[in-house]
């Protein structure tokens, strides 16, 4: 008899072992449904019950305050909570996704900027600043004495060649190499050491275009 007896509970506990090992936990499960009815606006989620390990097919549903019903699947109510709670877990991950899209942008955009900030910086540091040219000579002169350096402008990376000159107050000249006063003006500079032989790489001042200045063979003070 006890023989008889243990050979019984091995076996249901080996049962056991079996639905622990292929099932997992096993949940609780609803008995038996009931008519109780709720408001399908308080139903926050559910799940469906097979009468697979559990005695009958039903749906749980849980309620705002955690109350769990169990109710026939085929009630017109309990399909009309179920589609509730499925609108709102597709409108709540949908919000997710579009979060999730609007924040990728944003990474995004951070990293195009700093790849850009990145670029134009490796292109500073490779070839340098940018010269500025004169796209004009002009027939502007001045008292070479007021003059503080010059520079010749090639017509290179520039249109027009030309000899820039910059006078005390930062103000750029252009002028036309072959020019007497701009010949007479180089030589001055030179005389005290103030030349570029070639075009300079240089912050670009004001102009005389900017300046109301006529153009005429007279000295000016500039």
């Amino acid at each position: 008899m006890k023989l008889h007896l243990t050979a019984v509970f091995l076996c249901v506990a080996a049962w056991i072992a079996c639905l622990s090992a292929t099932s997992g936990p096993t949940s609780s499960c609803c008995l038996m449904v009931t008519d109780t009815r709720v408001h399908p606006k308080n139903i926050v989620d559910y799940k469906l019950q097979t009468s697979g390990l559990c005695p009958v097919q039903a749906v749980v549903l849980q309620t705002r305050k955690g109350k769990v019903i169990c109710s026939e699947p085929e009630k017109e109510w309990v399909k009309r909570a179920m589609q509730k709670v499925d609108k709102e877990k597709a409108r709540r991950k949908k919000a997710a996704t579009c979060k999730l899209t609007k924040k990728m942008k944003t990474l995004i955009a951070v990293f195009l900027c700093l790849a850009a900030l990145l670029l134009f910086t490796g292109l500073g540091q490779a070839t340098g600043p940018v010269a500025s040219c004169c796209l004009k000579t002009t027939k502007t002169r001045v008292n070479v004495t007021l003059l503080s350096r010059y520079y010749m402008q090639k017509s290179g990376m520039c249109p027009v060649e030309a000899v820039v000159f910059t006078t005390m107050k930062g103000i750029t000249i252009c002028s036309s190499p072959t020019s007497l006063w701009a010949k007479k003006a180089m030589a001055h500079l030179n005389a005290k050491g103030r030349t570029y032989p070639t075009t300079a790489i240089t912050t670009p001042g004001p102009t005389t275009e900017d300046l109301p200045l006529t153009q005429n063979s007279t000295d000016k003070a500039v």
